[in-house]
């Protein structure tokens, strides 16, 4: 399992990483002869909900990267009482990008992804050859996604018992009735409460890594709370000079199920984005989280806007490639176990019903 550690606002930090390439799910290098895409991960997931993505053989043409945030995944350190938002988090990516010394990528970010994406390519401009920005989340928490975050938070805090009190503070009990009000409305603010074989072991791992790492403790529990929900609170408007300084093709996708953030966000975005190369926002079927629940749809065009870029930027071009048989990632084993149901096919595996 492959880290790095670089220094954050909050001290050094660990980041876990995965490189594919067409012909290693767990390669320890890039081809250099490929496009690289980033990936940048939604909030109380982590990037297992790529496994759609870099199990489709039309984007393992290219070396596909990805890297878990500070709270998130198997990455260790703690974000603690230092600031943390959209800023924070893109920093911590821009320095896991040197150390690994990447080179110029295409990013594909979703959710919250899209503002750490639009931070790191504001700051960064010339290291961006492409974004394409799946469910952008508003420039500011909206009212009613505050609402629903602090209720799941409220919720996993509350089924925490502990008896004793300062460090004597022990947890003596999980209530499992009240994790279960948790994972429904964390299942219903990203999938509309829509289910299939990768969403309910997504949920499955998400769950698991969190008793591990967010629960235990109030300190724990207090940091479960700094990346749900202050993240999103604390988190401040790009000025539009900066905004001004991606020219990066970009490509933005909507989702039509999205309960949070409406297709008219998704617009206003690509008004800000003047300056850069915008295409058309894309309205497709999918809940928030439409890496899972429309990634076949969604991975054509995260492709076309990859190849676009290439031909355009760097003057390459590249075959075709047939859909052919999902190929394996570096999420399949740790997925595996939480899958609830035997006998699936591939489809069910990656998409909901």
């Amino acid at each position: 399992m492959p880290f790095v550690t670089v220094d954050t606002n909050s001290g050094p930090c660990d980041f876990h990483y995965d490189i594919s390439t067409p012909t290693n799910h767990l390669a320890n290098a890039l081809d250099p002869q490929l496009p690289t895409i980033l990936f940048i991960h939604s909030s109380w997931t982590a990037d297992e909900i790529f496994e759609p993505q870099f199990s489709d053989p039309r984007l393992r043409q290219f070396n596909l990267v990805s890297i878990q945030m500070r709270g998130y995944g198997e990455t260790r350190g703690k974000v603690g009482d230092a600031p943390y938002t959209p800023r924070e988090s893109a920093d911590d990516i821009w320095n896991v990008m040197e150390a690994l010394v990447l080179p110029l990528v295409h990013v594909f970010a979703i959710s919250m992804g899209t503002a750490v994406a639009l931070e790191l390519a504001s700051r960064h401009p010339e290291r961006i050859l492409s974004m394409t920005l799946a469910a952008p989340i508003t420039p500011t928490e909206v009212f009613h996604s505050v609402s629903g975050r602090l209720e799941v938070f409220e919720l996993w805090e509350a089924a925490h018992t502990f008896e004793g009190e300062g460090p004597d503070e022990v947890l003596v009990g999980v209530d499992e009735t009240v994790l279960q009000d948790v994972i429904f409305g964390a299942a219903q603010l990203l999938f509309n409460n829509q289910s299939s074989n990768l969403i309910d072991s997504i949920i499955g791992l998400a769950v698991s890594r969190a008793m591990r790492t967010l629960s235990g403790s109030r300190a724990n529990i207090q940091e479960a709370y700094r990346i749900s929900v202050g993240w999103h609170l604390d988190r401040q408007p790009i000025p539009q000079e900066l905004l001004l300084k991606i020219w990066c093709p970009i490509t933005i996708i909507h989702f039509k199920d999205d309960i949070a953030y409406p297709l008219e966000l998704a617009n206003e975005l690509s008004e800000q984005l003047k300056s850069a190369d915008v295409a058309p926002v894309y309205d497709i079927n999918g809940a928030h989280l439409g890496t899972m629940t429309n990634s076949k749809e969604l991975n054509a065009i995260l492709r076309k806007t990859v190849l676009d870029a290439e031909s355009k930027l760097n003057k390459r071009t590249f075959p075709d490639v047939e859909e052919g048989t999902p190929s394996k990632t570096p999420f399949t084993d740790l997925l595996a176990p939480f899958i609830p149901r035997s006998g699936s096919s591939d489809e069910d595996s990656s998409e909901a019903h």
